[in-house]
């Protein structure tokens, strides 16, 4: 009683108490996964990116990725995760962008075209009986489920046949108003007759930016970025650090291996001490069954094929077994041979005469008993300690210390350059099948920077990544886009620091002030190259654009900084390109064919949010 008066009085906080599990209640349910709110400040979590304003949703991408695997498979082609992740995203990119512009035009397929095509590839009579055949298939797959894979497997191909024949059509409309007209090829056959001859003196910009103290600072890059946002715009990227420890076969293990394979060579006899048994195993040799014996001794599987003496000399195999197979007669064993990771047993099983229309080239039955070289559990478990041990010295230090430790116990190691959560890769020397899940232990946002973790491969190597850095969406970091942007700066800056300590003083001062020598050239306005210097059109330009016997002011070149004096400039009058007015269309179409794509692509507003939607 005395603690319910207490509650009578202070009222206020059993309304205290009931709004705030009220609010917390509410938030919870604002705040969800997939409340609102939350998706405005992280997206929806069913929209894996949008192109150009066109949303592609979670069902949307996985069907996709089922068509781009089946394709692979039925190619014979194995990629990981993250490549499949690329070819998809690529493949959807391209689709929705084509379409996109296709129907701007007002671009459709009609279902005659649709049908006639389909006619056309499947070899089929006409487009009646195209339509028939897949009415059948949709019928059978409505009455068996069995069915149901091959249906949806033809729908996927419509719709790819529908996007060839849009693209297709897309493509002769551009085609349609591209052109060169005449007056271009006149003034391209001008330009192939126009010829200047010049003194020209050029330092190479690393001199330069080295005398003058020139160097690109982050916030150089980021103001050049900054004013391309669309052509720096960067997905999430991450840098890395890895060690790799093959689990890899030693010689001793090799040593091993080959006494193994050497022991069917004589007849065998193992004692099983758990079951008291003695079994004898007969010399691969002495066998009179040896497709039973490569079945029940050997890692691959009996081939019983005939090969004449022809098709083994064809074959690709060793220098060793191509000499054995020279002469080698039926019974015969050649061996062991090392190849690559195994160990292998080659013996003439069979012969017949086989006649062909000419004569009767005796074929032979091989048996080959193979046998890999497997690492040894000891050599295994010393993979693993120099991995763990290696994680424990590294915990916690910088990349600095991570890769100097790792070179100093000469293991393989390196820093990759920024990496994309679907990059296919990250090292050529790592195995691949770890790319998918290191990368999404980098980019997962519990992930700190200078966190360590250690990756097993399938066939039992050990990887330890240390992640450098991490950069989010948005405006590339300048030290992901230096490489790039550094030289383009760097011409920029060297240039006009040249040309504003030379002023009037043409090439003789830049000469006298910088080095070079001066050297002559004849130069052709049609292909722009300096003979032992390269193609250099603004170089070129500048010989029929600056006055004869006058020096140009500094000009920012390929290969360096120049300076030139014309001393000859012929330029042809009255000249007609008819001649290649044909072969500059088709030069023309086929560019344009190749960079139509491409082109689009880069002018899309591409939202690529798989590494927060896919895990």
């Amino acid at each position: 009683m005395a603690i319910l008066g207490e509650i009578r009085k202070k009222t206020w906080l059993i309304f205290v108490v009931i709004g705030v599990a009220m609010l917390a209640f509410v938030a919870g349910d604002l705040f969800g996964e997939n409340s609102k709110i939350k998706q405005l400040f992280t997206g929806d979590p069913n929209q894996v990116g949008s192109i150009n304003g066109e949303s592609i949703g979670i069902n949307e991408y996985m069907s996709q990725r089922e068509s781009v695997q089946n394709m692979l498979q039925q190619q014979g082609q194995s990629v990981s995760e993250n490549q499949l992740a690329q070819q998809t995203w690529s493949s959807l990119v391209s689709q929705k962008v084509l379409k996109q512009h296709a129907e701007k035009l007002g671009l459709e397929v009609s279902e005659d075209e649709f049908w006639s095509y389909v006619a056309q590839q499947f070899g089929m009579k006409s487009p009646a009986e195209a339509k028939q055949q897949i009415n059948q298939l949709e019928q059978a797959a409505a009455a068996d489920p069995n069915m149901m894979q091959n249906y949806k497997g033809w729908l996927q191909t419509a719709e790819q046949i529908k996007l060839e024949i849009l693209s297709r059509k897309y493509l002769s409309y551009v085609m349609a108003g591209t052109a060169v007209t005449g007056k271009e090829a006149d003034l391209q056959q001008t330009y192939n007759g126009s010829n200047a001859t010049i003194d020209y003196a050029f330092v190479d910009y690393k001199t330069l930016s080295n005398k003058l103290g020139l160097k690109i600072s982050d916030e150089d890059i980021n103001a050049y970025t900054s004013k391309f946002p669309k052509r720096f715009e960067a997905n999430g990227l991450v840098k890395v650090a890895y060690a790799y420890f093959p689990a890899k076969a030693s010689a001793q293990d090799e040593q091993v291996a080959l006494a193994n394979i050497k022991k069917y060579l004589t007849q065998q006899i193992i004692h099983d001490e758990v079951n008291n048994v003695t079994d004898t195993i007969e010399a691969f040799g002495s066998t009179k069954n040896d497709s039973i014996y490569v079945a029940s001794n050997s890692d691959q599987p009996f081939i019983s094929n005939y090969f004449s003496r022809e098709d083994l000399a064809k074959a690709n195999l060793t220098p060793e077994i191509l000499e054995f197979f020279k002469t080698a007669q039926v019974g015969q064993i050649g061996g062991p041979y090392k190849v690559g990771d195994t160990y292998q047993l080659y013996k003439i099983s069979k012969s017949k005469e086989v006649k062909d229309s000419v004569n009767t080239n005796t074929v032979y039955q091989i048996a080959n008993i193979v046998k890999r070289i497997d690492p040894s559990k000891a050599t295994t478990d010393k993979a693993f300690k120099d991995a763990r041990n290696f994680v424990q010295a590294v915990e916690g230090k910088s990349v600095n210390d991570f890769t100097a430790l790792a070179k100093k116990s000469n293991f393989v190691s390196g820093v990759s350059e920024s990496i994309e959560r679907f990059a296919p890769g990250i090292a050529q020397e790592l195995p691949a099948d770890q790319t998918d899940k290191i990368l999404a232990w980098a980019f997962d946002k519990k992930t700190q920077a200078g966190a360590t973790n250690l990756f097993t491969s399938e066939n039992g190597d050990y990887i330890v990544v240390h992640l450098n850095s991490r950069f989010d969406k948005g405006l590339a970091h300048p030290s992901v886009v230096r490489q790039f942007v550094e030289p383009i700066l760097l011409q920029e800056k060297v240039t006009a620091a040249v040309n504003e300590k030379i002023a009037t003083g043409g090439i003789d001062a830049f000469i006298k002030q910088f080095g070079g020598k001066k050297a002559t050239a004849m130069v052709n306005f049609g292909n722009n190259n300096i003979q032992g210097v390269g193609l250099e059109p603004r170089v070129v330009g500048a010989a029929f654009g600056v006055k004869p016997n006058t020096s140009s002011k500094a000009i920012a070149g390929n290969a360096g900084v120049f300076y030139i004096v014309p001393k000859t400039q012929n330029i042809p009058t009255g000249q007609k390109g008819n001649m290649l007015l044909e072969n500059l269309n088709r030069q023309l179409k086929g560019q344009v064919s190749q960079t139509l794509l491409p082109s689009l692509i880069q002018a899309a507003d591409i939202k690529d949010n798989r590494d927060r939607v896919i895990n």
